[in-house]
């Protein structure tokens, strides 16, 4: 029980703790798309099928634009610095992010091709923090815990994209695929969460910002 107490009360272990958490919710965010897939709401503001094709390639063109990012953006690293390049990331999983919300606002024209484009432009980001972050955290880590700290991000990630897949199966045997509901209720998981600081491999800078957790 000491031992316990001592991890949640420890600067360091709360840092990892939060960041882990950060990197979860990331995993999360991946995993909801194969709930929006199946919801008949979302089909019909696209105007598709459940058997179209079209239903898959909108997600495999976000692993496309992944592959395109990741190579961009690895290097704007090498060349402008990591911090900017990650910054650069981030506005562009934003902008994509915000583009998708916009082909959801219920237009029956052209909705389908917004959310191609919000796809491929969140990609980029998301590619390219996939590219930029490992690099980065291998380069701020010691020698003797640069294994740990990047086993663990993924870790993270893949726990965060299980938990979608989890959330994902209960809502839509309880809701149906039917209940737009159902596309709201993962989001009200993620937005309970507050903000976390966005990496355990920097204890120091990471420590002034718990003091602002509630």
């Amino acid at each position: 029980m000491e031992k316990l107490k001592s991890y949640f009360t420890d600067r360091k272990q709360q840092v990892v703790l939060f960041s882990s958490t950060a990197i979860a919710l990331y995993g999360y965010d991946q995993g909801m798309m194969s709930l929006i897939n199946t919801n008949q709401d979302y089909l019909k503001t696209m105007g598709i099928a459940e058997e179209d094709p079209q239903v898959g390639v909108i997600v495999s063109v976000y692993y496309l634009g992944c592959a395109v990012g990741a190579v961009i953006f690895s290097y704007l690293a090498d060349t402008y610095g990591r911090k900017p390049a990650l910054f650069g990331c981030l506005a562009m999983a934003s902008l994509g992010n915000l583009i998708m919300f916009v082909s959801g606002l219920g237009y029956s024209q052209g909705a389908l091709i917004v959310m191609y484009i919000g796809r491929v432009v969140m990609g980029l980001g998301v590619g390219g923090v996939d590219s930029v972050v490992p690099v980065y955290s291998s380069e701020l880590a010691s020698d003797d815990s640069r294994g740990k700290a990047l086993a663990q991000e993924f870790q993270s990630n893949i726990f965060g994209l299980n938990m979608a897949f989890a959330i994902n199966l209960a809502l839509t045997v309880h809701l149906g695929k039917t209940n737009e509901m159902g596309l709201a209720y993962p989001d009200h998981c993620h937005a309970a969460l507050p903000a976390r600081p966005p990496s355990h491999l920097r204890a120091p800078a990471g420590e002034p910002a718990l003091v602002h957790l509630p």
